[in-house]
């Protein structure tokens, strides 16, 4: 996935120490990210998340020379990705949104300290301090891994429909009696009959202790027994408070 809709990009300028000339004088600095075109440069691609994220800060007008357009999305692998020089006006997310790999951002642009349209792209860990080459992840296939996040961990779950609470994981152990369950899990159960069925209402919010695989099922743990999340069809069957 390349931070520019394009299915080639070009580097412009590398990661690391430089030295170029703007406004007629030469300057020398370390350069913070990866300069980028699209090739063919048609000068209006659109700029696209690199993974999955949270918008954390825009600004979506500037002009070249002057205030420079960007997005700056936090990933769950405690990275940020930045998009600087982004034309302005069309920055199309805003602070909070939830965005996808690939998801449009806005367009290519030349505002802020740019001498030529191009897209700044850079990695960092909250500050321009803690920035690393981007060129292994674009080029070489090094994987970001922004989206290896649990899909299923720990914490408070809520049923997305009545629950059959079973005995172990999956739907070949029977189905527990509501006398088993926890005394919280009585308190929603489908039925105040001790010898039935135990099963969670719908919307009864519960804590998977522990999550396990089977297959390509993910059930919860349970106080009072095991929950199917995601069946093997990939219906889901609770979801993440």
């Amino acid at each position: 996935m390349y931070p520019i809709k394009s299915d080639r990009i070009g580097v412009t300028c590398k990661f690391g120490p430089r030295t170029y000339t703007y406004k007629g004088k030469k300057v020398s600095d370390i350069h913070k990210g990866i300069d980028l075109i699209a090739i063919p440069n048609n000068r209006n691609e659109e700029i696209v998340a690199f993974a999955d994220g949270v918008v954390t800060a825009v600004q979506k007008t500037g002009v070249q020379y002057g205030l420079g357009c960007f997005v700056r999305i936090k990933h769950d692998n405690g990275y940020y990705t930045k998009y600087f020089h982004m034309k302005s006006g069309s920055i199309v997310v805003n602070i909070g949104d939830k965005v996808v790999k690939g998801q449009k951002l806005g367009i290519i642009g030349k505002t802020g300290q740019s001498t030529a349209e191009h897209l700044h792209f850079q990695i960092d860990k909250g500050s321009n301090a803690s920035a690393i080459d981007p060129y292994a992840y674009l080029f070489n296939d090094k994987e970001f891994e922004a989206s290896k996040q649990e899909e299923y961990p720990k914490g408070n779950y809520i049923t997305l429909e009545a629950m059959n609470i079973r005995s172990g994981v999956g739907v070949n152990y029977p189905i527990k009696k509501v006398k088993d369950m926890s005394v919280n899990g009585r308190k929603h159960a489908t039925s105040t009959n001790l010898n039935a069925n135990a099963c969670y209402k719908k919307n009864t919010e519960f804590t998977a202790l522990e999550i396990l695989k089977n297959g390509n099922e993910y059930w919860a743990k349970s106080p009072s027994g095991y929950i199917c999340l995601k069946g093997a069809s990939g219906k889901v069957y609770c979801k993440k408070k």
